[in-house]
């Protein structure tokens, strides 16, 4: 009987790991099911054999052992509990599948599976830094592509020979690369956001919504590629004006208008991946309320 009972709880406890936990919480109930009764059966032999003896079957001392084997019993499941609701950390299943290629606003995140109070409080710490990064390297990011934009208008719009300084633009664009490349680093750096949250990460990247393998379809990534593109045109007209060149100043304006759409696309990707990914951090917010 010994044996099935060790067998019993052997196999429960390899099963519970990396196959079947219901399996496992069966035979482990079958295991304790047997060493139970077990322990009767040996507690009547013993019971009996005293009572043959011409002793008491039972002393108060016997009494008094099982009440505090009881209570050290249930005392130790109760710290068990305990200890599992507060330091046990879960593999965290992926709780929304993503859209295959381009963020939605509409996709709700919502938990797939039970969460312990710590896990929502350190969600919500997560998502409380994740919305410190969109309002400030995020917003900084949208403030200098609008600025970019203010000042390619003018220097389109205004008479030949009174453009204002090219260098200023070329600055502009540089400060935004730069922008960009933090709010990356922010994000994904060894010391970033994401592996700071790493345990949370399918959650995390179920909000964020940026493929990580696919530029095409990342917002950001586009943004950098329009960026580069119009930094790279900017060049000739640096040039251009050194030598005083008005005709070829003009004309290389005129050819960057592709360049300057392909920034205004990227910047429109940017600013609904960053609204949508507002958004979808007050839905996951309110769904662990």
């Amino acid at each position: 009987m010994g044996n099935l009972v060790n067998d019993l709880l052997s196999l429960a406890a390899q099963l519970s790991g990396y196959t079947n936990p219901k399996v496992a919480i069966v035979l482990a109930g079958i295991a304790t099911a047997l060493l139970i009764w077990t322990l009767w059966h040996n507690a009547k032999k013993w019971h009996r054999s005293r009572v043959l003896a011409g002793e008491r079957g039972v002393e108060p001392s016997h009494l008094i052992f099982v009440g505090i084997a009881g209570a050290w019993l249930f005392l130790s499941l109760a710290l068990v509990g305990f200890i599992w609701q507060r330091y046990w950390q879960p593999t965290i299943n992926q709780v929304t599948e993503s859209a295959a290629s381009q963020p939605t606003a509409s996709a709700s995140v919502k938990p797939g599976k039970f969460y312990s109070q710590r896990n929502k409080n350190e969600i919500a710490d997560a998502l409380t830094d994740l919305s410190n990064i969109l309002n400030t390297t995020g917003g900084d990011v949208v403030n200098k592509t609008q600025q970019i934009m203010s000042t390619w208008n003018a220097q389109v719009q205004t008479p030949v020979g009174q453009q204002p300084d090219i260098n200023v633009l070329f600055g502009q664009v540089n400060d935004l690369e730069k922008l960009t490349v933090a709010l990356n680093r922010a994000l994904y750096d060894d010391d970033g956001f994401l592996k700071k949250y790493e345990t949370y990460k399918d959650e995390l990247d179920s909000v964020l919504q940026l493929p990580r393998n696919a530029p095409n379809y990342n917002p950001i990534t586009k943004l950098q590629m329009s960026i580069n593109e119009l930094r790279e045109g900017i060049s000739p007209i640096l040039l251009a004006e050194k030598y005083n060149d008005q005709r070829l100043t003009v004309s290389i304006i005129q050819s960057m208008q592709p360049r300057f759409r392909n920034l205004q696309t990227g910047d429109d990707a940017f600013r609904a991946w960053l609204d949508q990914t507002k958004r979808r951090i007050d839905d996951f917010r309110h769904s662990l309320l």
